[in-house]
């Protein structure tokens, strides 16, 4: 099975983009071809989500981390969309955290009854003791 790596998608197809356009001096049938190559390629990976994606896939791997393939406003907004990101999953993980704390504190707190209960019991065993 193959899988596609996903931090590759967007520097390799900026730079098949790039590679398709026409250049002065191509034979008639080299422009075709990559025009029918550039006409196929920008429709995929077209949508701002999955180019947001592929961006952000890219800018975590140490290898493209700096974008080069993205001008500087994408650059700027695709970091600032990771930083988005991580804050807010980093609030979510807290509030889970915080929630378990109060879960687990109410769990291992007795109730009243049952605290009454077991002092009830404990004074009974000791005034047996003493007997």
């Amino acid at each position: 099975m193959k899988v596609t790596q996903h931090y590759v998608v967007a520097p390799l197809l900026a730079q098949l983009l790039q590679d398709t356009q026409e250049m002065i001096g191509d034979p008639p049938f080299i422009k075709e071809i990559k025009e029918a190559v550039h006409q196929d390629l920008m429709k995929r990976y077209a949508s701002e989500k999955e180019k947001a994606t592929l961006n952000q896939a890219s800018g975590l791997d140490p290898r493209f981390k700096a974008l080069p393939f993205l001008s500087d406003d994408e650059k700027e907004e695709t970091f600032a969309r990771m930083v988005s990101e991580a804050t807010a999953i980093k609030e979510l993980g807290e509030k889970v955290v915080r929630q378990d704390q109060e879960k687990f504190k109410d769990d291992c707190a007795p109730d009243e009854e049952k605290q009454t209960e077991l002092d009830k019991d404990s004074i009974g065993n000791d005034i047996q003791f003493f007997n």
